[in-house]
């Protein structure tokens, strides 16, 4: 982990030869980066990155407590899956758009046309014949 401390008193920001063998190898110049506490959190946040991200709020609900049950945060599920596409080189699932007849049978189970409704598994199961 980087050490620096952002002095608000005496605006300096204090750090170890490790900050600074970090700062000269990255090429960064003290004098773009003003004393401030921006400067000390772009030194000491260096690992880590925010990522936001617009969801439907019962999606994201749903979601969670299935995270949660797994014992994943949300920031550790985006780690993951940021990982996987790294590892293969795309997204780690199929992503596909819906051939024709498929988007026909979508469309008309929407509408209702060609479902079946059963009262019980039994009635369903006698249908299919098993």
């Amino acid at each position: 982990m980087i050490r620096a401390v952002y002095d608000t008193a005496s605006c300096m920001v204090t750090y170890d030869k490790d900050l600074l063998a970090l700062e000269n190898s990255l090429g960064i110049d003290e004098t773009r980066l003003p004393c401030s506490p921006n400067r000390a959190t772009f030194l000491r946040m260096s690992k880590t990155a925010i990522i936001r991200a617009r969801v439907e709020p019962g999606l994201k609900t749903e979601v969670e407590n299935i995270l949660s049950d797994l014992g994943l945060t949300v920031s550790e599920t985006v780690h993951l899956l940021y990982r996987q596409i790294k590892l293969q080189r795309g997204l780690p699932f199929d992503v596909r758009i819906p051939n024709a007849l498929t988007r026909r049978t979508l469309d008309a189970s929407r509408k209702g046309k060609g479902v079946k409704h059963f009262g019980s598994k039994k009635e369903l199961y006698a249908d299919l014949g098993l």
